[in-house]
């Protein structure tokens, strides 16, 4: 892809040297041709519990391949529903600084480093998950326990709440990860040790702070030496100053304020772009195999009609919730 806006080009011409810089266009290309390869629609529909428990037992077979399978959808579902926000969250970050309107968005990629960190954090409790999934096919309580497990995490996506009357009253509802154990945690990664320190900073230009403020203002008053006095618009951000001037629209001739921050921004979408696609290729790297177990005492339920291990299977099931 090319950007049209002529101050991102030239930053972008003026920092060929710089490898991420010089690589932005092709990796923002290849973050849109992920992000449209995601299926429009996801459905993640499951048997009925007591349903599956007497199938279990009638075809245990089955069964099994319909726990793997949905075990399977859990995993797909993580990637899916992220990549479904983050379509939108980095076309609208693209088009908003096309257009100068740096405030949407540097305020959304906030957002856009929210959900690829989490989506990363995750996959990290997923592949645990699966590594005792497999390891455990021959041990059916055990096989089932990590699937559900493998569903809590979700769940939370699903139904996940901080609002703490909602998640009381909500059938289900559980409470959302706090995003900045996400975000310490990526902050750990080999790669992307300052993904915590710029999400602060974005955290202060989408706060009502100084950094918000910031963008609406020009430096007025010069504090330096004296040959720092010359405002030109390119250079007026790299003088110490004091801001007494704000505006609600800049005019075109201050668009190269952009500077202050463009390189700030393309380190951020460098970094989301690489998170999610070593996350997308490691999701789908991710296999589960199938129980090779019979329920317990299959044989025995065998000998009930239907409806009686129904209810015996309903009975069971309040009891353990």
């Amino acid at each position: 892809m090319n950007f049209n806006n002529e101050v991102i080009r030239d930053y972008i011409l003026h920092n060929s040297d710089n490898k991420v810089i010089k690589e932005f266009k092709n990796n923002c290309q290849k973050m849109i041709e992920a992000l449209n390869s995601i299926p429009d629609f996801f459905k993640n529909e499951k048997m009925e519990t007591l349903e599956w428990a007497n199938l279990s037992v009638e075809d245990p077979k089955r069964a099994n391949n319909i726990l793997k399978e949905e075990a399977e959808k859990d995993i797909q579902f993580l990637l899916i529903v992220t990549s479904f926000k983050l379509y939108h969250l980095f076309n609208s970050i693209i088009n908003d600084l096309e257009e100068n309107k740096d405030y949407e968005a540097l305020c959304l990629l906030r957002v856009l480093l929210e959900n690829v960190c989490f989506l990363k954090y995750n996959l990290e409790k997923v592949k645990k998950i699966v590594k005792k999934i497999n390891s455990n096919t021959t041990t059916y309580f055990v096989y089932h326990k990590h699937c559900e497990d493998l569903e809590k995490i979700s769940k939370k996506i699903k139904k996940g709440t901080k609002i703490e009357n909602v998640a009381k009253e909500g059938e289900g509802a559980t409470f959302a990860k706090n995003i900045l154990e996400a975000v310490d945690f990526v902050s750990s990664l080999k790669g992307y040790e300052t993904i915590g320190a710029k999400y602060d900073i974005l955290s202060d230009y989408t706060h009502p702070n100084y950094l918000s403020n910031d963008f609406f203002g020009v430096p007025t008053e010069i504090h330096g030496e004296k040959e720092d006095l010359f405002l030109e618009k390119e250079r007026i951000i790299l003088v110490k100053g004091e801001t007494s001037l704000f505006l609600k629209t800049f005019p075109d001739e201050f668009k190269k304020l952009k500077i202050k921050y463009i390189g700030m921004i393309i380190s951020v979408i460098d970094m989301c772009i690489s998170l999610y696609l070593s996350s997308k290729e490691d999701f789908e790297k991710i296999k589960i195999c199938n129980l090779r177990s019979e329920i317990p005492n299959r044989e025995y339920l065998l000998s009930f009609s239907k409806e009686k291990r129904l209810k015996m299977f309903k009975e069971a099931q309040a009891h353990f919730s």
